[in-house]
Protein backbone atom coordinates (compact mmCIF):
# COMPACT_ATOMS: atom_id res chain seq x y z
CA UNK A 1 0.00 0.00 0.00
CA UNK A 2 2.64 2.53 1.05
CA UNK A 3 4.71 1.19 -2.44
CA UNK A 4 1.38 2.15 -4.14
CA UNK A 5 1.35 5.57 -3.08
CA UNK A 6 5.10 6.23 -3.45
CA UNK A 7 4.72 5.45 -7.05
CA UNK A 8 1.45 7.50 -7.32
CA UNK A 9 3.23 10.17 -5.76
CA UNK A 10 6.01 10.17 -8.23
CA UNK A 11 3.82 10.16 -10.84
CA UNK A 12 2.13 13.06 -9.75
CA UNK A 13 5.43 14.58 -9.21
CA UNK A 14 6.41 14.28 -12.80
CA UNK A 15 3.18 15.16 -14.37
CA UNK A 16 3.24 18.67 -12.03
CA UNK A 17 7.19 18.90 -13.34
CA UNK A 18 6.11 18.26 -17.00
CA UNK A 19 3.06 20.90 -16.91
CA UNK A 20 5.38 23.52 -15.19
CA UNK A 21 7.12 23.21 -17.92
CA UNK A 22 4.53 23.63 -20.57
CA UNK A 23 3.62 26.53 -18.69
CA UNK A 24 6.97 28.30 -19.07
CA UNK A 25 7.59 27.50 -22.39
CA UNK A 26 3.82 28.28 -23.93
CA UNK A 27 4.37 32.28 -22.77
CA UNK A 28 7.45 32.81 -24.39
CA UNK A 29 6.31 31.50 -28.01
CA UNK A 30 2.81 33.52 -27.84
CA UNK A 31 4.59 37.45 -26.58
CA UNK A 32 6.07 37.83 -30.06
CA UNK A 33 2.77 36.78 -32.07
CA UNK A 34 1.17 39.12 -29.74
CA UNK A 35 3.41 41.84 -30.15
CA UNK A 36 3.35 41.38 -34.36
CA UNK A 37 -0.66 41.56 -34.03
CA UNK A 38 -0.58 44.21 -31.83
CA UNK A 39 1.66 46.53 -34.30
CA UNK A 40 0.00 45.09 -37.14
CA UNK A 41 -3.25 46.80 -35.81
CA UNK A 42 -1.65 50.05 -34.90
CA UNK A 43 -0.15 50.06 -38.52
CA UNK A 44 -3.96 49.74 -39.82
CA UNK A 45 -5.54 52.39 -37.51
CA UNK A 46 -2.99 54.62 -38.61
CA UNK A 47 -3.81 54.08 -42.48
CA UNK A 48 -7.36 54.12 -40.84
CA UNK A 49 -6.99 57.28 -39.55
CA UNK A 50 -5.05 59.22 -42.30
CA UNK A 51 -7.75 58.14 -44.75
CA UNK A 52 -10.17 59.15 -42.37
CA UNK A 53 -8.88 62.94 -42.46
CA UNK A 54 -8.54 62.70 -46.20
CA UNK A 55 -11.83 62.22 -46.76
CA UNK A 56 -12.93 64.90 -44.37
CA UNK A 57 -10.58 67.37 -46.42
CA UNK A 58 -11.86 66.36 -49.58
CA UNK A 59 -15.43 66.71 -48.24
CA UNK A 60 -14.71 70.05 -46.87
CA UNK A 61 -13.35 70.49 -50.24
CA UNK A 62 -16.26 69.66 -52.30
CA UNK A 63 -18.20 71.26 -49.84
CA UNK A 64 -16.68 74.56 -50.24
CA UNK A 65 -16.60 74.01 -54.10
CA UNK A 66 -20.40 73.26 -54.12
CA UNK A 67 -21.06 76.54 -52.46
CA UNK A 68 -19.54 78.81 -54.65
CA UNK A 69 -20.63 77.28 -57.54
CA UNK A 70 -24.02 77.92 -55.96
CA UNK A 71 -23.39 81.70 -55.22
CA UNK A 72 -22.36 81.80 -58.90
CA UNK A 73 -25.38 80.39 -60.36
CA UNK A 74 -27.63 82.71 -57.82
CA UNK A 75 -25.71 85.77 -58.93
CA UNK A 76 -26.07 84.98 -63.04
CA UNK A 77 -29.64 84.10 -62.37
CA UNK A 78 -30.77 87.30 -60.19
CA UNK A 79 -28.73 89.59 -62.53
CA UNK A 80 -31.04 91.39 -64.99
CA UNK A 81 -29.52 91.44 -68.56
CA UNK A 82 -30.12 89.48 -71.90
CA UNK A 83 -29.82 86.01 -71.67
CA UNK A 84 -28.37 83.61 -74.55
CA UNK A 85 -30.72 82.01 -77.20
CA UNK A 86 -30.02 79.12 -80.08
CA UNK A 87 -30.21 81.99 -82.35
CA UNK A 88 -27.15 84.16 -81.14
CA UNK A 89 -25.04 81.13 -80.29
CA UNK A 90 -23.28 80.46 -83.23
CA UNK A 91 -21.08 83.41 -82.68
CA UNK A 92 -19.79 81.51 -78.80
CA UNK A 93 -17.03 79.33 -80.61
CA UNK A 94 -15.32 82.39 -82.75
CA UNK A 95 -15.59 84.44 -78.95
CA UNK A 96 -14.40 81.68 -76.90
CA UNK A 97 -10.87 79.92 -76.46
CA UNK A 98 -12.58 76.76 -77.03
CA UNK A 99 -14.00 76.12 -80.36
CA UNK A 100 -14.22 72.06 -79.74
CA UNK A 101 -17.46 72.87 -76.99
CA UNK A 102 -20.40 72.78 -78.88
CA UNK A 103 -22.94 75.17 -78.99
CA UNK A 104 -25.37 73.55 -78.20
CA UNK A 105 -24.59 72.44 -74.02
CA UNK A 106 -24.91 76.08 -73.70
CA UNK A 107 -28.35 76.87 -72.17
CA UNK A 108 -29.81 79.39 -69.34
CA UNK A 109 -28.73 79.33 -65.71
CA UNK A 110 -31.35 77.11 -64.44
CA UNK A 111 -29.98 74.52 -67.22
CA UNK A 112 -26.57 74.61 -66.01
CA UNK A 113 -27.78 74.15 -61.97
CA UNK A 114 -29.94 71.03 -63.02
CA UNK A 115 -26.13 70.01 -64.77
CA UNK A 116 -24.00 70.75 -61.50
CA UNK A 117 -26.58 68.95 -59.52
CA UNK A 118 -26.46 65.32 -62.01
CA UNK A 119 -22.84 65.67 -63.13
CA UNK A 120 -21.69 66.25 -59.90
CA UNK A 121 -19.50 69.00 -58.53
CA UNK A 122 -15.68 68.08 -59.71
CA UNK A 123 -17.09 67.23 -63.09
CA UNK A 124 -19.32 71.10 -62.85
CA UNK A 125 -16.58 72.43 -61.52
CA UNK A 126 -14.64 72.03 -65.03
CA UNK A 127 -17.26 72.12 -66.77
CA UNK A 128 -16.78 74.74 -69.86
CA UNK A 129 -20.31 75.89 -70.27
CA UNK A 130 -20.16 77.35 -66.98
CA UNK A 131 -16.82 79.22 -67.64
CA UNK A 132 -18.27 80.45 -71.08
CA UNK A 133 -21.30 81.93 -69.26
CA UNK A 134 -19.33 83.58 -66.64
CA UNK A 135 -16.90 84.81 -70.09
CA UNK A 136 -19.85 86.32 -71.62
CA UNK A 137 -21.18 87.99 -68.34
CA UNK A 138 -17.82 89.55 -67.67
CA UNK A 139 -17.41 91.41 -71.48
CA UNK A 140 -20.96 92.74 -70.30
CA UNK A 141 -19.69 93.98 -66.92
CA UNK A 142 -16.61 95.01 -68.63
CA UNK A 143 -18.58 97.15 -71.61
CA UNK A 144 -21.21 98.85 -68.87
CA UNK A 145 -17.85 99.57 -66.61
CA UNK A 146 -16.40 101.44 -69.90
CA UNK A 147 -19.64 103.25 -70.65
CA UNK A 148 -19.56 104.43 -67.08
CA UNK A 149 -15.97 105.55 -67.34
CA UNK A 150 -17.22 108.02 -70.29
CA UNK A 151 -19.89 109.30 -68.92
CA UNK A 152 -17.75 110.12 -65.70
CA UNK A 153 -14.68 111.77 -67.69
CA UNK A 154 -17.71 114.55 -69.11
CA UNK A 155 -19.15 114.84 -65.55
CA UNK A 156 -16.09 115.92 -64.41
CA UNK A 157 -14.96 117.76 -67.58
CA UNK A 158 -17.93 119.81 -67.22
CA UNK A 159 -17.46 120.16 -63.49
CA UNK A 160 -13.88 121.50 -64.12
CA UNK A 161 -15.04 124.02 -66.35
CA UNK A 162 -17.90 125.67 -64.41
CA UNK A 163 -15.35 125.67 -61.39
CA UNK A 164 -13.17 128.75 -62.78
CA UNK A 165 -16.47 130.75 -63.42
CA UNK A 166 -17.41 130.72 -59.62
CA UNK A 167 -13.83 130.74 -58.37
CA UNK A 168 -13.18 134.20 -58.03
CA UNK A 169 -16.88 134.64 -56.50
CA UNK A 170 -16.22 132.30 -54.02
CA UNK A 171 -12.84 133.45 -53.27
CA UNK A 172 -14.47 137.64 -52.53
CA UNK A 173 -17.14 135.45 -50.15
CA UNK A 174 -14.52 133.70 -48.32
CA UNK A 175 -12.56 136.67 -47.75
CA UNK A 176 -15.82 138.66 -46.73
CA UNK A 177 -16.49 136.05 -44.19
CA UNK A 178 -13.04 135.98 -42.90
CA UNK A 179 -13.53 139.60 -42.26
CA UNK A 180 -16.25 139.28 -40.39
CA UNK A 181 -15.37 136.26 -38.33
CA UNK A 182 -12.58 137.93 -37.15
CA UNK A 183 -14.11 141.57 -36.26
CA UNK A 184 -16.88 139.90 -34.49
CA UNK A 185 -14.57 138.02 -32.75
CA UNK A 186 -12.20 141.22 -32.17
CA UNK A 187 -15.18 142.54 -30.90
CA UNK A 188 -15.95 140.11 -28.37
CA UNK A 189 -12.80 140.21 -26.76
CA UNK A 190 -12.62 144.04 -26.64
CA UNK A 191 -16.43 143.91 -25.08
CA UNK A 192 -14.98 141.27 -22.45
CA UNK A 193 -12.08 143.40 -21.49
CA UNK A 194 -14.41 146.70 -21.19
CA UNK A 195 -17.03 144.77 -18.73
CA UNK A 196 -13.48 143.38 -16.63
CA UNK A 197 -12.24 146.94 -16.60
CA UNK A 198 -15.60 148.73 -15.54
CA UNK A 199 -16.02 145.59 -12.90
CA UNK A 200 -12.51 146.66 -11.30
CA UNK A 201 -13.38 150.09 -11.71
CA UNK A 202 -16.64 149.87 -10.16
CA UNK A 203 -14.92 147.41 -7.25
CA UNK A 204 -12.30 149.92 -6.74
CA UNK A 205 -15.12 152.93 -6.25
CA UNK A 206 -16.83 151.21 -3.79
CA UNK A 207 -14.00 150.21 -1.61
CA UNK A 208 -12.77 153.88 -1.51
CA UNK A 209 -16.38 154.94 -0.93
CA UNK A 210 -16.76 152.89 1.97
CA UNK A 211 -13.70 154.09 2.95
CA UNK A 212 -14.18 157.73 3.20
CA UNK A 213 -17.64 157.09 4.44
CA UNK A 214 -16.01 155.55 7.26
CA UNK A 215 -13.50 158.07 7.46
CA UNK A 216 -16.08 160.81 7.04
CA UNK A 217 -18.30 159.45 9.84
CA UNK A 218 -15.35 159.42 12.52
CA UNK A 219 -14.85 163.45 11.67
CA UNK A 220 -18.69 164.43 10.97
CA UNK A 221 -17.50 165.99 8.15
CA UNK A 222 -18.53 165.19 4.66
CA UNK A 223 -15.51 163.65 2.36
CA UNK A 224 -14.62 165.90 -0.73
CA UNK A 225 -14.02 161.99 -2.05
CA UNK A 226 -18.14 161.57 -2.40
CA UNK A 227 -18.38 165.27 -3.93
CA UNK A 228 -15.85 164.09 -6.62
CA UNK A 229 -17.53 160.73 -6.49
CA UNK A 230 -21.49 162.05 -7.42
CA UNK A 231 -20.02 164.46 -9.69
CA UNK A 232 -18.12 161.82 -11.53
CA UNK A 233 -21.47 160.04 -11.38
CA UNK A 234 -23.60 162.65 -12.84
CA UNK A 235 -20.62 163.21 -15.72
CA UNK A 236 -21.31 159.38 -16.89
CA UNK A 237 -25.12 159.87 -16.84
CA UNK A 238 -24.47 163.06 -19.36
CA UNK A 239 -22.35 161.26 -21.07
CA UNK A 240 -24.14 157.80 -21.83
CA UNK A 241 -27.27 160.52 -22.58
CA UNK A 242 -25.01 162.49 -25.28
CA UNK A 243 -24.03 158.87 -26.69
CA UNK A 244 -27.48 157.90 -27.05
CA UNK A 245 -27.80 161.57 -28.94
CA UNK A 246 -24.84 161.07 -31.15
CA UNK A 247 -25.68 157.69 -32.92
CA UNK A 248 -29.50 158.81 -32.99
CA UNK A 249 -27.70 161.26 -35.53
CA UNK A 250 -25.03 158.98 -36.57
CA UNK A 251 -28.46 156.49 -38.10
CA UNK A 252 -30.10 159.79 -39.66
CA UNK A 253 -26.98 161.05 -41.94
CA UNK A 254 -25.88 157.09 -42.60
CA UNK A 255 -29.77 156.75 -43.71
CA UNK A 256 -29.29 160.03 -45.68
CA UNK A 257 -26.25 159.11 -47.37
CA UNK A 258 -28.07 155.48 -48.40
CA UNK A 259 -30.97 157.59 -50.03
CA UNK A 260 -29.03 159.90 -51.43
CA UNK A 261 -26.56 157.02 -53.28
CA UNK A 262 -29.80 154.93 -53.82
CA UNK A 263 -31.37 157.76 -55.74
CA UNK A 264 -28.01 158.36 -58.06
CA UNK A 265 -27.90 154.72 -58.67
CA UNK A 266 -31.75 154.93 -59.95
CA UNK A 267 -30.70 157.41 -62.56
CA UNK A 268 -32.57 156.85 -66.08
CA UNK A 269 -31.42 156.18 -69.03
CA UNK A 270 -31.36 159.54 -71.27
CA UNK A 271 -30.61 157.92 -73.81
CA UNK A 272 -33.81 156.62 -74.22
CA UNK A 273 -37.45 157.95 -76.19
CA UNK A 274 -38.06 161.01 -74.10
CA UNK A 275 -41.43 161.48 -73.26
CA UNK A 276 -43.79 162.88 -71.30
CA UNK A 277 -46.79 160.98 -69.62
CA UNK A 278 -49.48 163.03 -69.92
CA UNK A 279 -48.21 164.25 -73.49
CA UNK A 280 -47.52 162.68 -76.73
CA UNK A 281 -45.06 166.12 -78.29
CA UNK A 282 -41.98 165.07 -79.01
CA UNK A 283 -39.19 166.80 -76.09
CA UNK A 284 -35.82 168.08 -77.52
CA UNK A 285 -32.83 165.41 -75.53
CA UNK A 286 -30.51 168.55 -74.54
CA UNK A 287 -33.88 170.09 -73.15
CA UNK A 288 -34.43 167.00 -71.33
CA UNK A 289 -30.91 166.55 -70.41
CA UNK A 290 -30.42 169.92 -68.74
CA UNK A 291 -34.15 169.70 -66.97
CA UNK A 292 -32.58 165.92 -65.56
CA UNK A 293 -29.30 167.82 -63.83
CA UNK A 294 -31.18 170.31 -62.28
CA UNK A 295 -33.19 168.21 -60.82
CA UNK A 296 -30.05 166.11 -59.29
CA UNK A 297 -28.66 169.53 -58.43
CA UNK A 298 -31.37 170.27 -56.40
CA UNK A 299 -32.12 166.94 -54.80
CA UNK A 300 -28.42 167.06 -53.96
CA UNK A 301 -28.41 170.14 -52.13
CA UNK A 302 -31.42 169.48 -50.52
CA UNK A 303 -29.75 166.39 -49.27
CA UNK A 304 -26.32 167.48 -48.26
CA UNK A 305 -24.79 167.08 -44.95
CA UNK A 306 -24.46 171.03 -44.43
CA UNK A 307 -28.24 171.17 -45.54
CA UNK A 308 -28.59 169.03 -42.62
CA UNK A 309 -26.70 170.80 -40.15
CA UNK A 310 -28.56 174.30 -40.90
CA UNK A 311 -29.47 174.93 -37.47
CA UNK A 312 -26.02 173.30 -36.08
CA UNK A 313 -27.13 170.22 -34.44
CA UNK A 314 -24.19 167.97 -35.12
CA UNK A 315 -21.45 171.26 -33.88
CA UNK A 316 -23.64 171.36 -30.71
CA UNK A 317 -23.81 167.80 -30.16
CA UNK A 318 -19.99 167.87 -30.95
CA UNK A 319 -19.59 170.43 -28.56
CA UNK A 320 -21.43 169.13 -25.80
CA UNK A 321 -19.80 165.51 -26.06
CA UNK A 322 -16.05 167.16 -25.96
CA UNK A 323 -17.32 169.24 -22.68
CA UNK A 324 -18.66 166.26 -21.18
CA UNK A 325 -15.36 163.80 -22.02
CA UNK A 326 -13.18 166.84 -20.89
CA UNK A 327 -14.94 166.80 -17.40
CA UNK A 328 -15.03 163.35 -17.02
CA UNK A 329 -11.05 163.19 -17.73
CA UNK A 330 -10.93 166.06 -15.01
CA UNK A 331 -12.92 164.16 -12.78
CA UNK A 332 -11.28 160.86 -12.95
CA UNK A 333 -7.36 162.67 -12.36
CA UNK A 334 -9.01 163.87 -9.27
CA UNK A 335 -10.51 159.86 -8.33
CA UNK A 336 -6.83 158.97 -9.01
CA UNK A 337 -5.32 161.93 -7.17
CA UNK A 338 -7.76 161.32 -4.26
CA UNK A 339 -7.18 157.59 -4.25
CA UNK A 340 -3.50 157.61 -3.99
CA UNK A 341 -3.71 159.96 -1.01
CA UNK A 342 -5.74 157.92 0.78
CA UNK A 343 -3.58 154.88 0.39
CA UNK A 344 -0.75 156.73 0.75
CA UNK A 345 -2.36 157.70 4.24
Amino acid sequence: RVADLEQENALLKDEKERLNNQILCHPKDEFPQNSDKENLMKKELEEERSRYQNLVKEYSRLEQRYDNLRDEMTIIKQTPGHRRNPSNQSSLESDSNYPSISTSEVGDTEDALQQVEEIGLEKAAMDMTVFLKLQKRVRELEQERKKLQVQLEKKEQQDGKKIPAEQPSSDLDLDQDADLAYNSLKRQELESENKKLKNELNELRKAVADQASEHSAAHGTPDSYCLLLNQLKLAHEELEVRKEEVLILRTQIVSTDRRRLAGKGSEPSINARTSWPNSEKHVDREDAIEAYHGVCQTNSKTEDWGYLNEDGELGLAYQGLKQVARSNACLSSCVCSVLSACVYA
